[in-house]
């Protein structure tokens, strides 16, 4: 005899079940109390509580290549990911000399393979990529990649 008594918070239950392996399907973030309590077959109890974590999902990644050529097929470098959750966000990339090719804060946004996004192209070439950003629960993320640019 099995039954875990789902409670969010340590308040109240919000489901309870006597199948071997439950699933549930939590409605909000934070902190849930799992409780497993199990009898054996001279009703003796025992009970076990452990504590899961619920935190809205926040990634982000990126290509390290891309080949702006105008033929509609990867001519745009910008990343992926479940991004709707992501918090002052920034992206920026620099050539070989240390020099700011292009930065955004707008998780939309790519870099086109221009200065800027104007103008010339910009060599083909080896270009470093940085981006910040800040998860749901304020924790910052910084990734660096380097992304080559084909022509």
């Amino acid at each position: 005899n099995k039954g875990t008594d789902m409670s969010p918070n340590n308040l109240n239950p919000i489901g309870y079940s006597q199948l071997q392996n439950p699933v549930i399907t939590f409605k909000d973030t934070g902190i849930y109390a799992i409780k497993l309590i199990t009898s054996n077959a001279f009703n003796c109890k025992d009970t076990l509580t452990k504590f899961i974590d619920v935190e809205l999902a926040a990634t982000y990644y990126l290509p390290n290549v891309f080949t702006p050529n105008n033929d509609n097929k990867n001519d745009l470098y910008k990343g992926s990911g479940i991004t709707e959750n992501i918090k002052s966000f920034k992206l920026s990339i620099w050539n070989k000399w240390g020099e700011r090719i292009y930065e955004t804060q707008n998780l939309l946004a790519g870099w086109n393979g221009k200065k800027n996004n104007f103008g010339e192209d910009v060599p083909q070439g080896v270009y470093l990529c940085v981006v910040n950003y800040l998860t749901p629960r304020g924790e910052y993320k910084e990734l660096k990649t380097y992304v080559t640019l084909i022509r």
